[in-house]
């Protein structure tokens, strides 16, 4: 028995699926009131944030608009090196000090020793900073989220944080939000 013959379909040309492809990312960006850019943060400590080829801070200002959302920060892995570097423990699941200074628009280094041990039990921790300040890290969304370390397990560590514009911020752990949070100035 010989198998059925297959209909004679054609693929799109290149043009066509060209402007479907850009139709599609219109729609999406006039849909959301956001710019098509994705801002959110890898596990890898990698922003995600489309990084300019400058040093130049940038706000999404179309984002900023809305009262309920806070501006989208464009991180800068490439921003030049401070040379600054920050001490931060995570102990007891809190991070001590709860409030740390960097400078604005320049690479630094947080010194992170994760000290939280429990029988039985591996307990890791991340430094994130999102781009407003709040008291309730646990309802940030990742859109938030400026820059996100990996997580670590007990030991010390160094994080390369990116350069971000000047402002306050908070920072804090996605593992555990609601007890590990700080605030960070950058100026």
């Amino acid at each position: 028995m010989n198998p059925s013959p297959r209909p004679n379909v054609r693929a799109p040309g290149v043009p066509v699926v060209a402007a479907l492809i850009a139709a599609l990312a219109v729609a999406v960006a006039a849909c959301s009131g956001a710019a098509a850019t994705p801002s959110a943060v890898e596990a890898t400590g990698t922003p995600v944030a489309a990084a300019t080829a400058s040093a130049q801070p940038s706000v999404d200002a179309s984002v900023a608009a809305s009262p309920s959302a806070a501006p989208l920060i464009t991180a800068m892995p490439s921003a030049p090196e401070s040379g600054v570097t920050r001490d931060l423990v995570a102990k007891n699941g809190q991070f001590v000090p709860t409030a740390l200074s960097a400078p604005a628009g320049q690479v630094w280094q947080i010194k992170f020793d994760q000290q939280d041990r429990k029988a039985g039990e591996l307990i890791k921790h991340n430094f994130t900073i999102a781009s407003i300040v709040t008291t309730r890290a646990s309802e940030l969304t990742v859109e938030q989220r400026v820059f996100q370390s990996d997580s670590y397990p007990p030991g010390t560590y160094t994080i390369d944080v990116p350069g971000i514009p000047a402002g306050t911020y908070t920072f804090f752990c996605t593992i555990h939000p609601g007890a590990m949070t700080g605030t960070l100035t950058i100026k």
